[in-house]
């Protein structure tokens, strides 16, 4: 008898971690869905929630709409999970055909890398790691709730206290794995121009392993006919020396002519060299534009061009001469959410 209620409490106890769990992780995706959707409707620049879920099938309202109701229905969710079968169905139906949509996303980018269109730097796409969420949380709105006593919950300040776990660690893993899925991933493609983003350079006037990796990129696209122009964007770090020379330097030694260069030595941050690089395409008249940096910068690189009305292909740079990622990895984390709210507050 003590048996089957020691096994009763622990089924309990996991019913509920899962359940905390999981409306942690629905506040974090609710509010961030919301936010993407709110920038949408004030901004019409881009949509962030494309990334992960492809809902070109519908026109812009319809897919703002579902992307309300999702973000509603996972709020909720988080607030208090539903306790009548209709509620449930609603919930769970929602975060289904998300999910679908998801996998669907999945799906098209095996067939790109299947085809040579693309090369996959890691092989799980980041839409698969949300199609998975989508159907945890799918799976505890409709079952979670019936684990629930009639009024309040187990452990309450437990349950607190694990729900924002969760959304810490949201906060870490979305902006890490999209560096992995999608930073990784080579969208190489004919261009315009190509811009480099500049790194360290040595106080000798040579490029750090992390900005010869960047430059070394750019050759192979220019020598693969991808472009016909590399812009070199850096800024004169703390060594005293102009990056952006150093990159057309460097790149000259190798082959590059001159004439295939443009200068960008006022590109001091991530946000500048994405601004002088938008100066520049609308002064020689280019319409497609590149991008080479470390796979840890380029979703940024990329919400940083979108949210200018601008998308870019992307093309990451060798990282292994640079050693370890992880700090740069870490670094990248508020980075990633500063510019992400930044754009979503102006």
């Amino acid at each position: 008898m003590g048996n089957a209620r020691e096994r009763g409490e622990q089924r309990k106890m996991s019913s509920w971690f899962f359940l905390s769990l999981m409306r942690g992780l629905a506040f974090f995706l609710g509010i961030y869905i919301m936010m993407s959707s709110i920038d949408l409707l004030t901004t019409g620049a881009y949509n962030p929630n494309s990334w992960w879920v492809d809902l070109s099938l519908f026109p812009e309202p319809v897919r703002l709409v579902l992307e309300i109701l999702l973000a509603i229905s996972l709020l909720l969710f988080a607030a208090r999970p539903p306790r009548k079968a209709a509620w449930r169905a609603i919930g769970t139906g929602i975060c289904i055909l998300f999910a679908a949509f998801a996998i669907n996303n999945t799906v098209s980018v095996y067939f790109l890398a299947a085809e040579g269109t693309i090369d996959l730097g890691f092989p799980l796409p980041f839409s698969l790691g949300i199609a998975l969420l989508l159907i945890a949380l799918g799976f505890a709105q409709f079952y979670g709730s019936l684990t629930l006593p009639e009024k309040g919950s187990y452990y309450p300040v437990a349950t607190v206290i694990t729900a924002l776990l969760a959304i810490a660690l949201s906060g870490v893993l979305f902006p890490i794995g999209q560096a992995f899925c999608f930073g990784t991933t080579d969208y190489r493609a004919p261009v315009d121009a190509v811009v480099i983003f500049g790194a360290k350079a040595n106080p000798n006037g040579t490029p750090s392993p992390a900005l010869a990796g960047r430059v070394d990129k750019g050759i192979e696209l220019y020598n693969a006919g991808y472009t016909p122009v590399l812009i070199m964007s850096g800024g004169t770090g703390v060594e005293g020396v102009d990056e952006a020379q150093v990159m057309k330097d460097y790149a000259i030694q190798r082959g590059v002519p001159e004439s295939a260069i443009i200068l960008d030595s006022a590109g001091n941050s991530s946000e500048d060299t994405v601004q002088n690089t938008l100066r520049i395409a609308d002064e020689h008249g280019f319409v497609t534009i590149g991008a080479v940096s470390s796979f840890y910068h380029m979703a940024r690189i990329k919400m940083l061009f979108l949210a200018e009305g601008k998308d870019v292909v992307t093309s990451p740079a060798a990282t292994e001469k640079e050693g370890p990622a992880a700090v740069a990895l870490v670094r990248e984390i508020p980075g990633w959410w500063y510019y992400f709210y930044k754009n979503v507050i102006t």
